[in-house]
């Protein structure tokens, strides 16, 4: 049902104040998935429901519900007894009794739908003659009895006046054929769709005597689908990944899962977050999880996985064409590199950015050197197709085409953005810089050309998922890439011994910050040199900070990271004492920001064996306005207090929801951060903000400088930060943030 739109004009915005006080009359109908919770007290949703509200976010319209029928509000709207009503198929003949705006709201495939014991009938129309066809009595049915007629099918024709009745009839075998909306049915048992007879743009109508109506309504329209070009389509894939003809198996498809009883899998060793194969010998990576999710998302349970590892891209191809594994995972290059490795690209499971890893600055990559990995033929299909002119010089192996660079023999390389920047934490690339290409890359499954009814079979799973799923389990493998080669020297361990000489000097310090009015003689004596005690304090920091910084460069240190983090919150904390902190305004990807929360505590749950899960299911806008850095520090503070007090394989997870709000260009972020660890008890709750606060004498829990500069950081926000906890059994904080929505383009 989705669609592109492209227009060439500058965006309208409606102001939402002049249409505060506005009452629409909207016209609602169940409808499954379409429209749901036709009545009083209901709960509603649906594609239509939500692109209501959507629609309320540019024009301010306040919504008066009138149930019914279809048809029954069809001819109340005519009468004017109603204003809007969804879900109307463009026809000529309704021209003269109701108004269409300039835009619809989707593009539906009406589909003949059969048992699929019904052998006798087929996708061949003539074998639906002397059968009884269930339709609603809606456009649907017009254009069902234009494609009969074009056809000369004498079939028996049942009309319904709502759609679960037609539904029900279906299931019971009541009818032979059901003719349904194609994303808007949900998937039935035992069905099989056999054609679309028709397909039609439909629309929200409006009165046709209310201009002024119609014109809000174009107006809204026109600007959303300029802010969000992709809206319908993300409102496709997040209301019709269950639809009938996404779960509903081709006679292809049941044919393939007929003939097999297992699956092979082929992947590409060293290519985590995608894939590999760790110490124990098992696949791991991405295509660990999403093969099963999508075997699991069709409900198909006759398939045995297994996996098979490759350290070459094209040997792992080759296999897919000899038929030694089902699918490659993962292949890039787009139609033509795969059709000239004879296979099928599945619909995209991850895109991601690609970045350009140089050591002298590269202006033109078309006219560089680029090394190319012999061993992974996507990175040769990637610069090839982008950068023709480039001089290609292929090295076995990244980390060879990474020494190329590094010793001048080539200028630059590239590595795919999800694994650009853990790569280079490596201390040996710590004099290589990268940059971000312009050009994506997908990463998809590869399939052999003729086995068409896996392909189906994936892509249906593929679009069922969406591509969030993927993102989100790219982030449980990063970090595997990582791996220090560096050996200690002499060196070394004079920095380890400087680091505990600052770690003493730095305890002092904030046990003075802390305790600074019971020493009132000695900051008498502080004065003396330093015009007030935050100056004096503000100093010291400073200072202590910049040799602990080189040290944690070098080293790469647990220890000296956490002595850097102390000593930033001690100067954070004196900002806030003298009100020198401002926020700033970023524009946020919700997802980056949570990757970057994760990696600041990845390694404190690895050490702990703990179990991490973010999750953005809630969250309509993923592109925000807000200080990053302040709400990185929140989201890590809180997180880094609920791992230090979890026991050993414990649990953490950081969860995400929206919540609008009566202004359209602001939203608020909830995050609910629970951990199953050693709790607090209602006393300490009332404390648990106050720095270092320690519930016990023998510290074993509390709160550091961390969840004190989180609550101050919370509240210069405007925000809300709220706890709740039981004791030996676990907490949960509660983050609420008012955010502006980035209305920029995509």
């Amino acid at each position: 049902m989705g669609f592109a739109i492209l227009i060439l004009q500058s965006p309208v915005f409606v102001s939402a104040n002049s249409h505060v006080q506005k009452t629409i009359r909207v016209g609602y109908y169940e409808n499954e998935i379409f429209q749901e919770g036709a009545g009083a007290g209901q709960v509603k949703s649906g594609y239509a429901y939500e692109f209501y509200m959507k629609l309320s976010e540019y024009t301010g319209w306040r919504y008066e519900y009138v149930y019914g029928s279809y048809n029954d509000l069809y001819e109340k709207l005519v009468a004017g007894d109603i204003d809007v009503l969804a879900g109307i198929a463009y026809r000529e003949d309704r021209k003269e009794e109701i108004a269409y705006p300039d835009l619809p709201m989707g593009t539906e495939s009406y589909v003949l739908v059969k048992h699929d014991f019904d052998d006798d009938i087929t996708a061949d129309p003539t074998t639906l003659k002397g059968h009884t066809i269930g339709v609603l009595d809606s456009n649907m049915s017009f254009t069902l009895d234009k494609y009969l007629n074009e056809h000369e099918i004498d079939a028996n024709v049942v009309l319904f006046d709502n759609t679960a009745k037609l539904l029900a009839s279906f299931d019971s075998d009541e009818i032979d054929i059901l003719a349904a909306e194609s994303d808007g049915t949900n998937i039935r048992q035992h069905a099989e769709v056999l054609l679309a007879y028709a397909t039609t743009d439909y629309y929200i109508c409006v009165d046709k005597e209310d201009s002024l109506l119609l014109k809000e309504l174009n107006e809204a329209l026109n600007s959303l689908f300029i802010d969000e070009p992709y809206y319908l389509s993300s409102l496709n894939s997040k209301y019709f990944s269950s639809s009938l003809s996404v779960q509903t198996f081709s006679d292809r498809e049941r044919k393939w899962l007929d003939a097999h009883d297992s699956l092979v899998i082929g992947y590409l060793n060293n290519y985590l977050p995608y894939s590999d194969t760790d110490e124990n010998g098992k696949v791991t990576g991405i295509v660990k999880d999403i093969v099963p999710k999508i075997i699991n998302s069709l409900k198909i349970d006759s398939l045995k996985i297994s996996y098979v590892g490759f350290d070459n891209y094209d040997d792992m191809v080759a296999a897919v064409d000899s038929e030694e594994v089902d699918i490659a995972f993962p292949v890039a290059g787009g139609y033509y590199y795969s059709e000239e490795n004879g296979i099928f690209q599945t619909n995209t499971i991850l895109s991601s950015t690609t970045d350009l890893i140089y050591k002298d600055v590269v202006i033109n990559p078309d006219l560089a050197t680029i090394a190319v990995n012999s061993n992974n033929k996507m990175q040769y299909y990637y610069v090839k197709s982008n950068y023709p002119n480039a001089n290609i010089v292929f090295y076995d192996g990244i980390e060879e085409c990474l020494k190329a660079v590094l010793d001048g023999k080539a200028d630059c390389t590239t590595l795919n953005g999800l694994r650009a920047n853990t790569i280079l934490r490596n201390r040996e690339y710590r004099d290589l810089s990268l940059r971000q290409l312009s050009y994506t890359d997908d990463r998809c499954m590869g399939i052999k050309i003729g086995n068409e009814g896996l392909l189906r079979i994936f892509n249906r799973g593929i679009h069922i998922l969406g591509r969030e799923y993927a993102e989100n389990q790219a982030y449980k493998y990063v970090d595997g890439l990582y791996t220090d080669v560096r050996r200690f020297n002499i060196l070394d361990y004079v920095y380890i011994v400087a680091i505990v000489l600052i770690l003493l000097l730095c305890t002092f310090i904030a046990l003075l910050v802390l305790r600074i009015k019971k020493y009132s003689l000695l900051i008498e004596k502080v004065r003396s040199d330093y015009t007030s005690k935050t100056e004096f304090i503000d100093n010291m920091a400073v200072n202590i900070r910049q040799p602990i910084a080189e040290i944690a460069e070098e080293t790469e240190s647990t220890t000296a990271n956490r002595l850097l983090s102390t000593v930033d919150n001690i100067i954070d904390l004196n900002l806030f004492e003298t009100g020198k902190v401002t926020l700033k305004e970023d524009t946020i990807n919700i997802i980056n920001l949570l990757k970057n929360v994760e990696n600041n505590v990845r390694n404190s749950c690895e050490k702990k064996d703990i179990n991490i899960e973010f999750g953005t299911s809630g969250v309509t806008n993923k592109l925000i306005i807000a200080d990053e850095q302040r709400l990185t520090q929140i989201l890590t503070a809180i997180l880094s207090n609920a791992v230090k007090y979890s026991s050993k394989g414990s649990h953490v997870s950081c969860e995400i929801e929206e919540l609008r709000c009566n202004n359209p260009s602001i939203t608020n972020m909830v995050f609910t951060i629970t951990d199953s660890g050693k709790g607090f008890s209602q006393e300490f709750q009332k404390h648990i903000f106050e720095a270092y606060a320690k519930e016990d004498s023998q510290g074993n829990s509390g709160a550091g400088l961390g969840l004190t500069l989180a609550k101050q950081i919370v509240d210069l926000m405007g925000g809300e930060i709220d706890v709740t906890s039981v004791k030996d059994k676990g907490s949960k904080f509660v983050v609420k943030v008012p955010v502006k929505i980035y209305f920029g383009i995509r």
